[in-house]
């Protein structure tokens, strides 16, 4: 079931106050997790128009690009609903190719505790790519666009990562509200701090779990002790309904002193009638970065 949390009228991000300087207009809605993935955590009046570009363009490249072959298939919604193509690649000849067509597989990253909390250096934290084919053609690929073999565009982890982090803090924002807690994530998402330092926040749980046929994503929080003083978690999965799917952890915020929260909740994002569920017995991951961008070559 959807949820609509209560307007913030300030932006999450930067601080804003108005949408934009020659806008009348409220401020946008964020989606905690987002449209193109069935997100229904809404918070309105919660960004400007200036970081809703930026945390727009981070979605595009997931959501368009790595995603977009998954999301058709799964019958996700989506804003645009013009043909759509990808591109593969044959050495140096780029081929677009139809999204029905396209190898589709769910990929993200997946790593251990997040290194600000286990106190491992960040250069011995590193987790791997999980991934998960479930539609490979490669008969057509050959017949129809010549391709024999094929490797598709490099996977943008970094990008993918700062959109972990805009689903922590949005989520963190929703549920204990604007000037609640000293954020950690929001410069990282706007992408003015170093691009490194957002790994020392965000990391996994390497637990494997099954499918929940369900669910499609869920999302909860939970204080955490940290350098002696008390710090929210945020603690999410998507794609649940995918049995071995990834779990993400993001080190969101810090308490503040003399500031009463509440009871972590969970929210669950229904797997929705309309959305299909993923073939059973399909390959799948982990596969090292290598993998991923030879995935595509006939064996």
């Amino acid at each position: 079931m959807a949820t609509t949390y209560q307007p913030v009228g300030v932006c999450i991000y930067c601080g804003e106050r108005r949408y934009a300087e020659d806008s009348k207009r409220r401020l946008a809605e964020e989606h905690v997790i987002p449209f193109g993935l069935n997100g229904d955590l809404m918070l309105p009046e919660a960004s400007c128009r200036k970081c809703e570009r930026i945390t727009g363009r981070i979605e595009s490249v997931v959501l368009r690009g790595t995603l977009l072959a998954s999301r058709s298939i799964l019958g996700l919604q989506s804003r645009n609903s013009k043909d759509k193509v990808l591109p593969l690649y044959h050495g140096n000849r780029r081929v677009m190719v139809n999204v029905d067509d396209y190898p589709a597989m769910l990929v993200m990253p997946r790593g251990p505790t997040p290194p600000v909390l286990s106190g491992v250096h960040i250069d011995k934290a590193a987790g791997d790519i999980w991934c998960r084919f479930f539609r490979r053609d490669t008969e057509l690929l050959l017949r129809k666009y010549g391709l024999d073999r094929f490797s598709p565009p490099p996977f943008p982890a970094d990008v993918f990562r700062r959109g972990m982090a805009k689903i922590a803090h949005s989520f963190l924002m929703a549920e204990l509200g604007m000037g609640k807690f000293r954020p950690l994530l929001n410069l990282a998402i706007l992408n003015q701090i170093d691009r490194h330092d957002i790994f020392y926040y965000l990391g996994g749980s390497m637990e494997i779990l099954d499918e929940d046929p369900e669910c499609l994503h869920w999302i909860t929080w939970e204080e955490v002790q940290h350098n002696e003083s008390r710090h929210f978690l945020v603690k999410f999965r998507l794609f649940a309904n995918v049995a071995e799917s990834p779990v993400h952890l993001a080190l969101a915020g810090q308490a503040l002193e003399g500031v009463v929260y509440p009871e972590p909740v969970t929210k669950k994002v229904l797997n929705a009638e309309n959305v299909k569920v993923f073939p059973r017995g399909a390959k799948f991951g982990p596969f090292s970065e290598t993998t991923i961008k030879l995935w595509g070559q006939r064996v």
